[in-house]
């Protein structure tokens, strides 16, 4: 059941598995997370009881951009939040006390990441590649990871910023927009990209290729909530890390798990997502080199954090260690991370 919440806009919320009375052995938590295919882990671990095997009763929240999720959690809405990392940094920049405890979409083996990301120009635009986009608007979420993501891409290819008009559009939007002729690309998150390709006659310019872009999924939460419910975080996390190795298994029946989830997506769109979708939720310490070399100097440029910040200070390694050590089987179908790159 998916119902209209009041508290956020354009705020949706599914109770999952079980009744409105919570087991007494079950441990209740509010999961914040993104209308994003990469977060079809969450939908599954909700539909699939795998929250109530790892002594949960879960709610999912999902929300249409990154800043209403950082709302949510310091609001104390949910216990975690599955989002990018650009305005988990620009809230700690704030002093929100947040920290990063586990990924949920990345490469741990490598310190650039921008895969989910991707550009599509609008049909009839006369836009056949990244360079022809020189005096054109661009859809984006400003203040998102895609605002981030166009700014690298553009230098990739020749172009400042200043080349380009960014409007601000949300993902959800996306298709209207193109259709329409407002703006003449997007810059945008997975499967919106896959989406207006599909469904607009849009042509994809490029996906992830941003040199200087480190933007990850990254799973938050609260300093209060390490202190006093780490027993659930933990908990969590080992069931979304056997809904992930199920998803990256099960990818034509999670992506019809997933359209139920994401009103506008098209269960064929996002299964061809999933085909190489970087469904793993492990960090290592390439988010020191990545987040301090590339995500923070790049916010602080765009002047979207107030503040430098150290990644080693808003980054919780216990929870990956304990991954490591209880929840092994869930990445054995993964690349092991090596030595040099644990924590």
């Amino acid at each position: 059941m998916i119902k209209k919440l009041l508290v956020l806009p354009i705020l949706f919320a599914a109770g999952v598995i079980g009744g409105a009375t919570v087991a007494a052995d079950r441990l209740p938590i509010v999961v914040g997370a993104g209308a994003a295919v990469y977060h079809t882990p969450v939908f599954v671990a909700a539909e699939k009881g795998l929250f109530e095997k790892h002594g949960l009763e879960a709610k999912v929240l999902v929300y249409q951009s990154g800043v209403e999720q950082v709302n949510g959690q310091v609001n104390n809405e949910q216990l975690v939040t599955l989002l990018g990392a650009a305005p988990f940094l620009s809230a700690v920049s704030n002093g929100m006390p947040l920290k990063v405890i586990a990924g949920f979409h990345g490469n741990p083996l490598k310190a650039s990441y921008a895969d989910i990301f991707g550009v599509a120009a609008a049909k009839g635009s006369g836009v056949g590649k990244v360079e022809d986009l020189k005096g054109k608007k661009i859809g984006l979420h400003v203040g998102s990871g895609s605002e981030v993501y166009m700014t690298g891409v553009l230098a990739d290819h020749g172009l400042k910023r200043d080349d380009v008009e960014f409007v601000h559009v949300t993902a959800a939007n996306s298709m209207a927009a193109m259709s329409t002729g407002d703006v003449d690309a997007f810059a945008v998150w997975e499967p919106w990209i896959a989406n207006v390709v599909a469904n607009a006659g849009a042509v994809q310019l490029v996906q992830g290729g941003c040199s200087t872009c480190y933007e990850p999924g990254i799973t938050i939460t609260t300093n209060k909530n390490i202190a006093e419910k780490s027993e659930e975080i933990r908990r969590y996390l080992l069931a979304f890390a056997e809904a992930q190795q199920w998803v990256r298994n099960n990818k034509k029946e999670a992506a019809d798990i997933a359209a139920r989830w994401l009103p506008g997506t098209d269960s064929k769109v996002l299964h061809a997502v999933l085909q190489n979708a970087p469904l793993d939720m492990r960090i290592s310490t390439n988010i020191y080199e990545g987040m301090d070399g590339k995500t923070i100097p790049t916010l602080l440029e765009l002047k979207k954090i107030k503040r430098k910040v150290n990644a080693q200070d808003i980054v919780d390694t216990s929870f990956q260690k304990f991954l490591e050590s209880k929840g092994g089987q869930y990445f054995s179908d993964l690349p092991m991370i090596p030595a040099d790159l644990r924590f």
